[in-house]
């Protein structure tokens, strides 16, 4: 009895070792952990660039760019945050200037035939 005891205390310490690696899949982006590159600001490889959130207020302009809060001015990676509007973010890398866009909403409509 005792040998089986300390077999299922073995096996469930060993599951509870393994299941460290897993991540909950219904986690906010935003909560979960990034790269430490990426957090570091390193900006040997341009890591690519994508709008998670746009955040509008009267006195405030925010928006979330890589899991991160950025405001105009700020700087994400070797890129500057030029504009925040309710289109997109627009950032300047060098000389270059480009908008990342939040992904469409398509909002499904009726046929016009059937709407009379």
């Amino acid at each position: 009895m005792q040998v089986l005891a300390g077999l299922v205390l073995a096996l469930m310490i060993a599951a509870t070792i393994d299941a460290g690696e897993l991540q909950d899949p219904t986690r906010p982006s935003f909560l979960s952990p990034v790269a430490d590159d990426v957090a570091a600001g390193d900006t040997k490889t341009a890591p690519s660039l994508v709008l998670n959130a746009i955040r509008l207020s009267p006195t405030r302009r925010s928006a979330m760019v890589n899991d991160r809060s950025v405001k105009v001015g700020e700087r994400i990676g070797d890129a500057r945050i030029v504009a925040i509007d309710r289109d997109g973010v627009r950032l300047q890398r060098g000389t270059e200037q480009f908008t990342l866009h939040l992904l469409p909403i398509k909002v499904k409509q009726t046929p016009k035939a059937a709407r009379q």
